[in-house]
This record gives C-alpha cells, sequence and structure tokens, in this order.
C-alpha cells in the first residue's frame, strides 16, 4: 500500500475511533470528552488539510493514532476504580497522564522539525541551539493551547475534578517539556549526522 492511502487510511481511522467514543460520551453524558473530541476532530482535519507543510509521514502518523488513542483510553478506562487518567503506574511517581503528555510533546517536536525544514530555507544551516529552542518553543506552544481547552473545560464544563488544579497543570508543562526536548535531542543527533548544523 502507498504511503497516501496508508495516511489517508490512519486519519479516517482516527477520526471514527474519535466520532465512536464521542458517541459513547453522548449517551453517557460525559460533556468534557466531547468538547475534547471536537477540539481533536479540528485538529485532525487540520492535519489532513496540511499534511504536506508538516511533511506527514507514516511514522508521525502512527504516533497521532498513539496520542488519540492514549488520550481515549486515559478518559474512559478504569483499573480498581481509578480512571487511567489518575493512576499511578509508579506510585507517587509517575501517572499515566504525566506519560501521555511526554509522549504527546515528544511527537509534536517531530511536528515542530518538520514544519521548520518546509518554511525555513534548507541551504540555511540553523546552530544546534537556535533549531532545539525552537522545536521546543513550537512543541509548547501547541501543547499549551490543550492547557487552555482543559481551563475552558473547568469554567465552562465544570470539569475541575477531573482536569486537576494548578499542581496537574503545572505536572503537565513539565512533561510537555520533557517530551518536546527529548524529541528535539533524537532531531539534534540525526540533524548534525547528516552534517546540516553548525
Amino acid at each position: 500500500m502507498e504511503d497516501a492511502n496508508k495516511l489517508r487510511l490512519m486519519l479516517f481511522f482516527m477520526i471514527f475511533y474519535l466520532l465512536v467514543f464521542t458517541f459513547i460520551s453522548v449517551i453517557e453524558g460525559n460533556y468534557e470528552f466531547i468538547f475534547y473530541s471536537i477540539n481533536m476532530t479540528i485538529i485532525l482535519v487540520l492535519i489532513g488539510m496540511y499534511r504536506n507543510e508538516i511533511s506527514l509521514s507514516v511514522p508521525l502518523a502512527v504516533g497521532f493514532v498513539v496520542m488519540v488513542i492514549l488520550h481515549t483510553f486515559g478518559g474512559f478506562i478504569h483499573l480498581h476504580g481509578t480512571r487511567l487518567y489518575d493512576y499511578w503506574l509508579i506510585p507517587n511517581i509517575l501517572k499515566y497522564d504525566n506519560v501521555s503528555h511526554f509522549i504527546g510533546a515528544f511527537i509534536t517536536s517531530f511536528v515542530a522539525y518538520n514544519l521548520l525544514l518546509f518554511h525555513f530555507d534548507k541551504k540555511k544551516k540553523l546552530k544546534n541551539i537556535i533549531l532545539i529552542f525552537l522545536i521546543l518553543t513550537i512543541s509548547l506552544g501547541i501543547h499549551s493551547i490543550n492547557e487552555i481547552l482543559e481551563f475552558m473545560a473547568v469554567v465552562f464544563l465544570g470539569a475541575s475534578n477531573a482536569v486537576g488544579g494548578y499542581y496537574n497543570n503545572s505536572l503537565d508543562l513539565v512533561f510537555n517539556f520533557l517530551g518536546a526536548f527529548f524529541g528535539g535531542l533524537i532531531i539534534l543527533y540525526y540533524y548534525t549526522k547528516k552534517g546540516n548544523s553548525k
């Protein structure tokens, strides 16, 4: 199967997947997830529309699939009576929510890199520090929109118990940074290996 067909298939899968969980949310009266599903669907449509600008590859699309699945599992699956987002993978150290933020920002760092390659002159080499700074800034900026959407869910949908307070928000930002930073380091390694840096 050609990459273009694989990409279309994955995008359709993600949108269908979200529609199924949105339907379940309507039945259960889970308005917070409906709000998130609408936002994610808009993002997926934009990804589809601008797939050339972000150089959407099959591995990157797989990353988006993972992000969508992590999010829906986090909101719907319960382990021992605890919602997966609130479940401690390592007691008092690491939550499922932290891992999902790390992975999301990690994947977004590659989107940031692709955007930079598309919009910058490829003949003009970026310094390592500039490259990683731009990747971090773009990735963290994208994920800050998610935090704003969560705040809107708290204000308009009374989702404070599900979203968490200031401490949870701060942890989200920390794990977003770590994910984007490690993604940036991997990108930097391959960027310098190609001899594109100075």
